[in-house]
């Protein structure tokens, strides 16, 4: 009985790790970034990285909350909805209080007069612990694919 519940321990863990990741889209899309931001551990650390090349990033909750929430200010302020689809989730480690995930991204953005643009690909790494019972991220890196997206013209 043991090793059935283990082999369900890890079903539910795997379901809650994907469901971090994806409703991570759904919070910062629909500009609620506190919510969002309850999906990282207070030291939880953001790098972005452009063809494996880094390009910078942040540490702490707080900072990336002051970093990503403004980003998400301005959009809503212009109208433009970004949409970002994670795509191929695969938790590829898990034990009973840490993971590494993985996800392929496409983002949309759609301004007030349109049309849906892509605005780039990537890929995102995360690192995850339980904690409490709850899937945090502690750390995260994002792959991005276009450099003109890097260089702030996305």
């Amino acid at each position: 009985m043991a090793e059935f519940d283990d082999r369900l321990t890890a079903i539910e863990d795997r379901i809650a790790i994907t469901e971090v990741i994806a409703s991570y889209g759904y919070d910062y899309d629909e500009f609620r970034i506190d919510q969002w931001l309850e999906k990282f551990t207070p030291d939880a650390t953001v790098t972005v990285s452009l063809e494996g090349n880094e390009l910078g990033g942040t540490t702490g909750r707080d900072a990336i909350g002051n970093l990503l929430g403004a980003r998400v200010a301005g959009f809503q302020a212009d109208n433009v909805q970004r949409r970002h689809n994670m795509t191929s989730i695969v938790v590829d480690e898990l034990t009973a209080t840490t993971a590494k995930a993985r996800s392929y991204l496409l983002l949309t953005s759609t301004g007030p007069d349109g049309p849906t643009e892509l605005v780039t690909s990537g890929r995102y790494l995360f690192d995850l612990v339980k904690q409490d019972g709850v899937w945090l991220v502690s750390a995260w890196v994002i792959g991005l694919d276009d450099p003109g997206f890097a260089e702030g013209h996305g």
